[in-house]
């Protein structure tokens, strides 16, 4: 059976108290969904679920690319690419 020290006063004052850890609070849960996170006012991250075969296109398509390019940056240029023809469509009716 492992033992541990008993914590001395000292050792107490760096532990947070129940009190603090309440008072530091944390998110609302009311403002987030499943897989969805809310980043700051202009962001929420959402989790996305992709196909290997898709991630393996993806991640050709961001080396052929000059210069770094992130999977990220790749996946929201055609986010944005694909709202752009929808509003362009939806305009042109």
């Amino acid at each position: 059976m492992a033992l541990s020290r008993k914590l001395s006063k000292q050792d107490d004052s760096k532990t947070p108290s129940v009190e603090a850890l309440i008072m530091k609070g944390g998110s609302s849960g009311a403002l987030e969904e499943e897989g969805e996170e809310v980043i700051s006012e202009d962001l929420k991250r959402v989790q996305l679920r992709v196909p290997m075969s898709k991630l393996r296109q993806i991640d050709r398509m961001v080396k052929k690319r000059p210069g770094k390019l992130s999977r990220h940056t790749w996946i929201m240029e055609a986010i944005e690419e694909k709202l752009q023809r929808e509003g362009e469509s939806v305009d042109s009716i």
